[in-house]
């Protein structure tokens, strides 16, 4: 896959607010509402490792996987081809 200067992959409109997703069926605007609404009302027992999960789910990071996930099998060589690179989110 090449990459042109400047260019940059979209994945489409969130179905839920319309604007542009950042990786592939994430939009980042309506998964830190979702939390901000949820993680009040869950826990884990722990109110430290609450603070811990709160904490990286409201911050997610995007970064490149240069070599992606394995998706396709060669049954016949036994080997994974990957898809890389693809966007995805740290949590």
């Amino acid at each position: 896959m090449s990459h042109h200067a400047g260019s940059e992959k979209t994945y489409g409109k969130c179905l839920d607010c319309s604007r542009q997703r950042t990786a592939v069926a994430w939009c980042k605007n309506c998964d830190i509402a979702f939390f901000r609404d949820n993680l009040r009302h869950w826990s884990s027992g722990n109110s430290k490792i609450d603070e811990v999960i709160k904490y990286t789910q409201l911050n997610a990071k995007e970064t490149i996987w240069m070599e992606g996930p394995r998706w396709n099998l060669d049954e016949e060589a036994e080997v994974w081809s990957c898809t890389g690179p693809i966007k995805i989110i740290l949590k």
